[in-house]
């Protein structure tokens, strides 16, 4: 992005008032999303296109991909895929 828009475009921001800045940024937020969900089909119908799926997946809706986001990370025991490699391949010669 040319220096001189950046600057436009930090000029407009800083006029912004409350509520019309949390318009723009929910705007922005759904521009966002828009991008992730078409590089998803893009990347359902490549896989669509070469066989590995008989049909594109169904959407998830706005509650399914952001209860998918805030869910809990899951906590495994036991060693590493790394440690397994290394301690499979055995030591390096």
């Amino acid at each position: 992005m040319a220096t001189t828009t950046r600057e436009q475009l930090h000029a407009m921001i800083d006029d912004l008032n409350d509520d019309c800045l949390e318009a723009a940024r929910d705007a922005l937020r759904r521009l966002e999303a828009t991008g992730e969900r078409d590089a998803e089909q893009r990347f359902a119908q490549s896989l669509v296109d070469d066989g590995l799926l008989a049909g594109e997946p169904p959407a998830l809706s706005a509650a399914e991909r952001r209860r998918m986001r805030e869910r809990p990370s899951m906590t495994l025991e036991g060693e590493t895929i790394a440690q397994t490699i290394i301690r499979e391949r055995g030591p390096v010669a």
